[in-house]
């Protein structure tokens, strides 16, 4: 039996943070915008970040990310607008972190004849 302070365990756990949002300022109805960012494990063990792409804040795709202890990875989204204005994009963890949304501007493409 142990009188005084009981022992810190700390337990090894992952944790994410995300930097580098990258988002096209112009795109055209129906052409495919890449959206990139960078997603860090800050912890001290392995795990999987869930990572979410939101368009004026709603889902529009996920990506689990396995990493490793210390590991990045840069993530790649796609998404095709369907309507002509501007859009705010940004990528957030599960857990909560959200980086500072970027705008696009998104127009009808013209025709030449």
């Amino acid at each position: 039996f142990v009188v005084g302070a009981k022992p810190v365990v700390t337990v090894p756990a992952a944790k994410f943070s995300l930097a580098n949002l990258n988002v096209p300022s112009t795109g055209a109805v129906g052409s495919g915008l890449t959206v990139t960012g960078d997603v860090k494990n800050t912890g001290d063990a392995a795990g999987t970040a869930n990572v979410l792409l939101l368009v004026n804040g709603a889902l529009r795709d996920s990506k689990p990310v396995p990493l490793n202890a210390g590991e990045t990875q840069t993530l790649a989204f796609d998404f095709t607008p369907t309507t002509a204005g501007s859009y705010q994009v940004t990528l957030k963890l599960q857990t909560g972190e959200i980086l500072a949304a970027k705008s696009v501007t998104v127009s009808t493409p013209t025709t030449t004849s």
